[in-house]
């Protein structure tokens, strides 16, 4: 009894191989074109809203502090909306920095009145605030080179 076993041939060996490298190669570049796709169409309308905040202007109108809380009025100075606020409180060498989810209308002169940690800050001396544009749905953007600071 003869059991004649023969294994793949080389020359087929090799096809197989290949063919095997150019589809995950096909793949990884489909995937990867897809994904640098999605990444460039981001960080454009990051880019895009980025440039929206040359068109933010507003300054503080008025500060007053009573007890543990300092009553900011901001006048939105053009028709862009602002939609978040951060207050940063400043004294004793400390800070207290507080998000404010209100929105600045545009054109609008609103009062915000703003806690902060008394057992931090015994007396205020400065108020910063920094503005927000919204990009998605629950993300904003910081506009950090339109922050205004005043003395209280």
């Amino acid at each position: 009894m003869s059991i004649n076993k023969k294994g793949i041939s080389p020359l087929i060996a090799t096809i197989l191989l290949v063919g095997f490298a150019i589809a995950v190669l096909a793949i990884a570049f489909l995937w990867a074109r897809g994904y640098i796709e999605e990444k460039a169409a981001k960080e454009g309308k990051l880019a895009e809203k980025q440039f929206e905040c040359e068109d933010i202007e507003f300054t503080i109108t008025s500060i007053q502090v009573t007890g543990s809380s300092v009553r900011v009025a901001l006048k939105n100075l053009k028709d862009k909306n602002i939609d978040k606020l951060t207050f940063r409180i400043e004294g004793d060498s400390k800070s207290d920095l507080r998000n404010e989810y209100v929105s600045l209308e545009g054109l609008e002169v609103k009062p915000y009145e703003v806690e902060f940690d008394s057992s931090k800050i015994n007396d205020p001396t400065k108020v910063s605030v920094i503005p927000w544009i919204n990009v998605a749905p629950g993300y904003y953007l910081p506009c950090s080179n339109k922050f205004k600071t005043a003395l209280v």
